[in-house]
């Protein structure tokens, strides 16, 4: 497979752009006291 691989969700090997995500996520889950 050739060019960049799609931006998703990956544990094993995370993005800054993931971690933006995911750090949103959390902050969202937080913030709603869930």
């Amino acid at each position: 497979m050739s060019g960049p691989a799609p931006r998703r969700y990956n544990p094993d090997n995370k993005t800054g752009y993931e971690y933006e995500l995911l750090a949103e996520h959390l902050a969202g889950l937080i913030a709603t006291g869930e």
